[in-house]
């Protein structure tokens, strides 16, 4: 059995960000199992860096304010909770977001 390749990501909810460690193994669902349920793509920014929310968010769940998600190619206002930021490499392979990059992304220096 191969070893499990832990990387970070953001998870932002109504309540805000938090760092988390997922799974980064090769066909690994992490997106899924960071979200709860099947993933969307909701954005793009620089330095490979995606957002993920729910495919399909429950009726009446939280929205996560416009001010906690970075500006940039995303869809606009305030998005349904949960929300997840994570970066592929080269390779598309999942690689480490951590909260000091998060907080980059609102001054531009991501």
């Amino acid at each position: 059995m191969s070893e499990r390749i832990r990387v970070y990501c953001i998870l932002i909810t109504d309540e805000g960000p938090r760092e988390i460690v997922c799974d980064g193994s090769p066909n690994s669902p992490y997106t899924h199992d960071a979200l709860g349920n099947t993933p969307t793509f909701m954005g793009s920014y620089e330095q490979n860096v995606y957002l993920m929310g729910l495919a399909e968010p429950p009726t009446g769940c939280a929205l996560v304010p416009d001010h906690m998600i970075p500006p940039g190619s995303r869809e606009p206002g305030s998005l349904p909770s949960p929300l997840l930021l994570t970066r592929l490499d080269d390779e598309f392979e999942p690689a480490d977001f951590r909260m000091v990059d998060y907080q980059r992304m609102f001054d531009g220096r991501t």
